[in-house]
């Protein structure tokens, strides 16, 4: 699409809406979640859901971020090669990551009882929404921006859902963790249709050359972004334990 059909303003201003409203959603649900459950059970979602973000924080390494670069970079039937290697990179870094969320038992403190059965499914959810990480990236190179705000803004709000209706019914801790996982594996449904409708034919095969570039392309933003991340959730790791 050119950028008479799709100026750039207008691009900006939709992409702008969207990633406001994602911060909107999660924290309406943020303040929701406060307000109706009991503190202690509060403590235990807050200290799992910073190991969630931070595992898809620094997991994701800000690959997908490179997709905008290297997209245009090659010809059209590569295109689709592009954005498949980097959700199996993006999966490759959610196994690591996800290890190590199993091995964050230790370190979780008093709460150890209560979240480590939550870590298994909390790691599987890691698993599951790395890869789709790379969906509005690839929309938005694909001259979908629209699409990708409404995609972000939606799985925002799944998320909020799958993870709030549990608690909020009364049922457990375990229940909120399976629902987070469950809106994981939708999200990674979602984005396989999503990507399949709107990238270019082409062949699906892994460019080890391309690769390392991409990886070598946002290694710098990588390491910005991952103590980023470490710096604002340390000190309640520290608290915890």
């Amino acid at each position: 699409m050119s950028a008479g059909r799709f100026p750039l303003l207008r691009r900006t201003l939709v992409l702008a809406a969207g990633q406001s409203a994602m911060t909107l959603v999660e924290f309406l649900a943020v303040i929701l979640l406060v307000r109706f459950l009991a503190p202690e059970i509060w403590t235990v979602v807050a200290l799992t859901l910073t190991v969630y973000l931070t595992a898809v924080g620094i997991g994701g390494l800000n690959i997908q971020e490179g997709i905008y670069f290297f997209y245009g970079k090659v010809d059209g039937p590569r295109r689709r090669g592009v954005v498949l290697q980097t959700a199996a990179m993006l999966a490759t870094s959610g196994l690591i990551v996800g290890g190590l969320v199993l091995a964050a038992r230790p370190w979780l403190g008093g709460v150890t009882d209560q979240a480590a059965p939550l870590l298994p499914w909390i790691a599987l959810t890691v698993l599951l929404e790395l890869p789709s990480t790379c969906t509005p990236q690839a929309l938005v190179a694909a001259e979908r921006p629209g699409w990708a705000s409404v995609y972000g803004t939606a799985m925002s709000g799944l998320k909020v859902v799958c993870l709030s209706t549990p608690l909020l019914l009364g049922h457990g801790l375990m229940e909120a963790a399976q629902g987070l996982a469950a809106y994981a594996a939708l999200r990674l449904c979602v984005s396989v249709y999503l990507l399949a409708k709107t990238m270019p034919p082409g062949p699906l095969r892994i460019d080890l050359r391309l690769a390392w570039e991409q990886l070598v392309y946002t290694a710098p933003l990588a390491l910005s972004i991952g103590s980023t991340v470490l710096n604002r959730h340390a000190d309640k790791w520290i608290v915890a334990a």
